[in-house]
């Protein structure tokens, strides 16, 4: 029975550790999930593009 009350511990102190890093990666947007994440990403990605296609119109190209 100590057996299984250590493995339950064990446990609990691994999904404590997860919940905390769950914490850590939360957005600070609206949602305040991983989704307001995929939609900084995504802002990026499109600051990215729009540099992208200024330099390649631009005359040193």
């Amino acid at each position: 029975m100590d057996e299984l009350v250590n493995v339950m511990e064990e446990i609990l102190i691994e999904l404590k550790e997860m919940n905390s890093k769950l914490d850590d990666i939360q957005g600070s947007g609206i949602y305040k999930s991983i989704a307001d994440v995929c939609d900084k990403v995504d802002d990026v990605c499109d600051k990215i593009d729009s540099l992208e296609t200024t330099i390649t119109l631009g005359d040193n190209y």
